[in-house]
């Protein structure tokens, strides 16, 4: 299948230009958003009216999010040629984001992308079934809940991303191996420090007359928590959307219907395109994810040529909260969303592999999420 889908995504290109990285290029890009990162920090910390001072915290919390898009690309050997330069970017530019590297190589590049939207494996926004949620205990529903409300991106990465999986090796997945990750949390905790200390002491000579509390509330805590919010908001949209299905076992999981037709191409706002670094090109990113950031844009014109099935939404509050309130939980037996009462909010999401099987169901509302690459198999979307 994977074979099938790059033959059919690359007909015609050179590969080549797609996977050639330069850290001239590289480089240069990393400057520019050190610097201004830099710069949203010490206009956070300047003698301004404090609500310029939270505004640009809030800025900065954005440069955080651009950075660790950088990283994100150097965790994946595609940001320079060099493997030992790209793990160096990829802890340095972690450390506003409190992310350490080898951890979230763990995470995201062997347990997200080897088994994206499957359950059980990938457990990046891994929604519960019906009969999950009426077996957990009021507290973890609480909870549950909470993360799939309109605002609960910022709870669920901070507690269930963050904390528990990229910051110090305390999940299962990882405490099995601590020792090959203990390298990288002491550098994230010291470089944490560090950054903290040296935003307090920057503060206490520019603004003296201030309480330091508000300078890392302003210049640390805010940034940080926007980050959060940001990055919650966004690995949430790549994966999750009513015509996204959830995969149950390896049998009816491909290659096709979880990394290309699985993955949602996410177009920010205009004005707000300058922070993505194209990591919304996610369903070119997904299908290879050597290709480097900034070759991605025209990977994902031509993969949206050749799969034009490819879900694609215009992120904004208002289809953020439609999607948020349709995908509360995933029934895996009738494959579909539902909601918290069990009633369907999308259509039944069925794959090439298991219709072959005899598993189309009854329903009028059949979306083919898997079909074949072309042929007379094909199922047509009726929704």
């Amino acid at each position: 299948m994977r074979k099938r889908v790059l033959d059919r995504w690359l007909r015609g290109q050179d590969l080549k230009e797609w996977l050639r990285r330069s850290t001239p290029a590289a480089l240069a890009r990393l400057s520019i958003q050190v610097f201004a990162y830099v710069a949203c920090v010490a206009l956070a910390l300047a003698p301004l009216p404090y609500a310029l001072n939270l505004l640009f915290g809030i800025l900065a919390g954005h440069l955080i999010a651009i950075l660790f898009t950088v990283g994100h690309d150097a965790c994946h050997q595609s940001f320079t040629p060099s493997a030992r330069l790209n793990r160096w970017i990829g802890r340095s530019v972690f450390i506003p984001s409190l992310h350490a590297e080898s951890l979230w190589v763990l995470g995201h590049n062997k347990i997200h992308h080897g088994s994206t939207n499957r359950r059980g494996h990938d457990y990046v926004w891994e929604p519960m079934s019906p009969a999950d949620y009426a077996a957990a205990s009021p507290v973890r529903r609480w909870l549950y809940r909470r993360y799939r409300s309109r605002l609960g991106s910022l709870p669920y990465y901070v507690i269930e991303m963050w904390w528990k999986k990229n910051f110090l090796p305390i999940a299962p997945e990882a405490r099995r191996e601590w020792r090959t990750h203990l390298f990288d949390s002491a550098f994230v905790v010291i470089g944490g420090a560090l950054h903290v200390w040296a935003i307090l002491a920057v503060a206490h000579a520019w603004t003296p007359d201030r309480p330091l509390w508000m300078a890392a509330l302003a210049a640390w805590l805010v940034p940080f928590l926007v980050w959060n919010w940001f990055m919650g908001i966004v690995i949430y949209a790549h994966h999750t959307h009513p015509r996204v299905p959830w995969f149950a076992s390896a049998g009816e999981w491909t290659f096709l219907s979880a990394q290309v037709l699985g993955t949602v191409h996410v177009r920010l706002p205009k004005p707000w395109h300058w922070l993505d670094n194209n990591i919304m090109e996610h369903n070119a990113h997904h299908a290879l994810p050597v290709i480097p950031l900034y070759n991605l844009q025209p990977a994902q014109r031509q993969m949206r040529a050749a799969f034009p099935d490819i879900q694609a939404i215009d992120l904004s509050p208002s289809v953020f909260c439609r999607i948020a309130d349709a995908c509360k939980l995933f029934d895996f037996d009738a494959r579909r969303w539902t909601d918290f009462d069990g009633r369907p909010t999308g259509p039944v999401l069925i794959t090439a592999r298991s219709a072959a099987e005899g598993a189309v169901p009854d329903p009028e509302d059949v979306v083919g999420v898997d079909a074949a690459l072309g042929g007379p198999d094909r199922l047509e979307r009726r929704v």
